[in-house]
């Protein structure tokens, strides 16, 4: 793909405000490193175009590296049948706009099942559409195909598949995951490591005397499907064997109230500033992360087959080291990246984990974890997804 008089266009047609924000600003940057003379438009809802300029802004990047322009889509909270018309519309909408007329591709950063319909039954000339897959893909692994619910988003996955558009999966183990599942949609996806933005800096503790009072955090949205209520559990357990000197906190959204009356209610953990329903600010994501020393996954095994998870990310940005339940999303990061952590293989060997970490902590190792950590980001770095954008698309 020729860099001069070239246009991209990029769509994120389902987030407000700061949701995805982080993800969304490294995609913008990445086609901005690949393609630096390309006019790439960005086209989103109000807020979430206000937040991403705030996250170039917090990098020191300029606003002005991509054209935005605010568009209206569907209430966050509808379901795919009640957001069919709007999605429509927002689809329309990019192959009516001037910019489609030069554009040689279209990325959608997100999709619901309404989009992928549009995308699909509308385009017309011959430019490729490509489709970020967050955790929508994961409805394959239920019914394939569900003739009384049209709208179900593993019938828009499945129905009119074409070489003109085409799958993103943020991870090579949603790769194999998915063609063992749906091995027809093989020829219609590709992999892109979930990027992220890095620092060239990272605080690191050089005399590691947190360890000795350790904070141990969960990363993310704080919900049942997040298993969030496990890390309470695990709080409560380890808190009641004496070692109140290790601190627990959530770092996330707050979704669900009788969750938050735990939390709220709990002498175990940290309590969260926000109400329920209400996501932290990016800054205050980032305080907080910069606090932990451990980032702890409880996910179920079976819960990241087909979905990639931002938290980790944040974990790898701010170099803490890992402690998870093994899971294909888990195994593909400590197959890949080396020693990030610790992999267990279930709670109660997780649960061993900390409590070693406590009584016995390790700071020659932990320097080693948060250095490969440090090391290894440059595999999904800006220049490493600027480069898998232009092997995509075409140099």
């Amino acid at each position: 793909m020729k860099d001069e008089n070239n246009t991209i266009v990029v769509c994120e047609p389902l987030c407000w405000g700061e949701e995805h924000a982080e993800i969304n600003s490294s995609i913008l940057l990445s086609l901005r490193e690949a393609w630096p003379h390309a006019r790439i438009l960005f086209l989103a809802e109000l807020t979430h175009c206000a937040a991403i300029k705030q996250v170039l802004s917090d990098y020191n990047c300029a606003n002005d590296i991509v054209d935005m322009e605010a568009i209206s889509i569907a209430d966050r909270g509808l379901s795919n049948s009640q957001r069919i018309k709007i999605d429509w519309k927002v689809v329309a909408k990019i192959y009516q706009h001037d910019f489609y007329q030069q554009a040689s591709h279209i990325l959608f950063l997100s999709a619901s099942s309404g989009i992928i319909f549009a995308t699909k039954f509308q385009h017309r000339k011959k430019v490729k559409n490509w489709i970020v897959m967050h955790g929508g893909v994961d409805d394959l692994r239920k019914k394939r195909i569900r003739f009384f619910k049209p709208f179900y988003y593993g019938n828009a996955l499945h129905l009119n598949n074409q070489a003109d558009v085409q799958y993103l999966l943020l991870g090579k183990y949603i790769e194999e995951n998915l063609f063992k599942i749906a091995p027809k949609l093989a020829q219609y996806a590709k992999v892109l490591e979930h990027p992220g933005i890095f620092s060239d800096t990272v605080a690191l503790e050089e005399n590691n005397a947190g360890l000795h009072s350790p904070c141990f955090g969960s990363i993310g949205v704080v919900s049942r499907w997040k298993n969030s209520g496990a890390f309470l559990d695990l709080a409560e357990s380890i808190h009641q064997k004496g070692l109140i000197q290790a601190k627990f906190c959530f770092v996330g959204a707050l979704m669900e109230t009788d969750l938050a009356n735990r939390i709220k209610y709990s002498s175990t953990v940290e309590p969260m500033p926000q109400k329920v329903g209400a996501f932290l600010s990016r800054s205050q994501i980032n305080n907080a992360i910069e606090n932990l020393d451990y980032a702890v996954f409880l996910y179920e095994p079976d819960s990241y087959v087909l979905k990639a998870s931002g938290a980790i990310i944040d974990a790898f940005r701010f170099a803490k080291p890992v402690i998870a339940i093994r899971s294909a999303m888990a195994e593909s990061f400590f197959d890949t990246y080396g020693d990030i952590g610790y992999l267990c293989s279930d709670q109660e060997e997780l649960k061993n984990t900390i409590i070693g970490l406590i009584t016995k902590p390790d700071p020659v190792r932990y320097k080693k974890q948060q250095l490969q950590m440090i090391d290894q980001r440059k595999k999904f770095g800006l220049a490493a997804t600027a480069a898998r954008f232009k092997d995509l698309w075409g140099d």
